[in-house]
């Protein structure tokens, strides 16, 4: 899905209603096609190899283990995407034992911001991602939706098989929130041939080192094939149309990552991502919305083709 594609999602914003509005934030991308988790807890192998330098990546992968011992963590970040805008997120990850995120999403600007507006939408858009599903929605009822808060997406809806016209948003949303998994720029970094320590600083009175590399779609199709990680960053590179990316971790004294930042060199403009992590290991549980409150893939498709008349 190069992002070229992507921009007429913008335009469909305000004909689509609630769930393409929300849908149409860009963000970090992950695969969705075989029902399986592909994100970025695909990476979190205890076997991974990495190619860079050893000492970055024997820390690295220290920090695959350590978060695999707390299995959670509370996320926050901010995301400006060329195409999209500019949109704050927070919410939770869990993975391991069960693997889903919770994440809500504040626009600050740009054209999707915009169209949320002037269909009566607001600012806020609602994602929670499990394996079998992934839900957009908002906390504003709009007569796009007639009563419901949410949108289920298969990742049979999310490959296109469907046939769900706005299914190209729905999935940046869905890489956005994979990217905001601790483990995400961690997988990433593991398979850079030029990964290296940049140094420490102090935050929060923890003491942290980072760790930057460049990431190409060759370098993790490399890894990858070679039987190491980024299995979870791969799709995310190719179905952006990113010819480079640049990932910066910073790790604690527990291992654990804090802070990362992404910046993306797209095919059609730029995108950067900062991240901060906290609370590890506290109790993340996340649930499908009510059946109810919720329309299908399919039902949206056709309330909008009804709405577009």
């Amino acid at each position: 899905m190069p992002r070229g594609r992507v921009r007429r999602t913008v335009a469909a914003v305000a004909a689509g209603g609630l769930l393409s509005a929300a849908a149409a934030c860009g963000g970090a991308r992950g695969g969705a096609g075989d029902g399986k988790p592909t994100g970025p807890s695909a990476s979190r192998s205890a076997a991974a190899v990495a190619t860079g330098p050893s000492g970055a990546a024997t820390a690295l992968q220290l920090a695959v283990w350590a978060a695999n011992a707390k299995g959670s963590a509370k996320a926050a970040g901010v995301v400006h995407d060329g195409v999209y805008g500019t949109d704050r997120l927070k919410g939770s990850q869990t993975w391991v034992d069960e693997v889903g995120a919770d994440v809500t999403f504040t626009f600050t600007d740009g054209p999707v911001l915009q169209s949320m507006r002037s269909s009566g939408q607001g600012d806020v858009g609602l994602a929670r991602s499990l394996p079998e599903a992934f839900y957009t929605g908002s906390p504003v009822l709009t007569p796009s939706l007639r009563g419901r808060h949410w949108g289920e997406y298969t990742p049979a809806d999310l490959a296109g098989r469907a046939g769900e016209p706005n299914r190209h948003g729905v999935v940046l949303l869905k890489e956005q929130v994979e990217a905001s998994d601790p483990m995400f720029a961690v997988g990433a970094l593991l398979t850079s041939a030029d990964v290296h320590r940049v140094g420490t600083r102090t935050e929060q009175d923890r003491v942290l080192t980072g760790y930057r590399g460049t990431v190409s779609a060759a370098h993790v199709a490399k890894a990858v094939a070679a039987g190491g990680p980024g299995s979870g960053v791969l799709p995310w590179l190719k179905e952006s149309g990113t010819r480079v990316g640049t990932f910066e971790v910073w790790l604690g004294p527990d291992h654990l990552p804090y802070q990362a930042s992404i910046r993306g060199d797209f095919s059609d403009g730029a995108f950067l991502a900062t991240f901060t992590w906290s609370d590890y290991g506290a109790p993340v549980r996340v649930t499908a919305p009510p059946a109810s409150d919720t329309w299908t893939a399919a039902d949206v498709a056709r309330l909008r083709a009804k709405a577009a008349g």
